[in-house]
């Protein structure tokens, strides 16, 4: 995730995103989670987001914090909640 975000936002310091993970780590210890990747994709998803979509549904969260609202256009996420942070960490 960190070499991606860096990838598209050059401005971004790796160090800094580094350390927002680190914080969002120990914010949320159990937000990081496995088990998803073999999920068939995800109609009306982003074909860069269906990670994140699958860990989602797979693991019944109750919720996704993304700046990314419009690349989760299926009935899942239209009927559940994702979380549009004021202030990314």
């Amino acid at each position: 995730a960190v070499r991606n975000i860096c990838k598209n936002n050059p401005n971004e310091n790796r160090d800094n995103v580094k350390a927002r993970f680190e914080k969002m780590n120990t914010v949320y210890p159990y937000a990081n989670v496995t088990g998803y990747e073999k999920e068939p994709e995800i109609e009306g998803v982003h074909a860069d987001d269906q990670h994140v979509a699958k860990a989602v549904i797979f693991n019944q969260c109750d919720f996704l914090v993304s700046n990314n609202f419009k690349h989760f256009k299926c009935a899942y996420f239209l009927s559940s909640s994702i979380l549009i942070p004021i202030q990314t960490f």
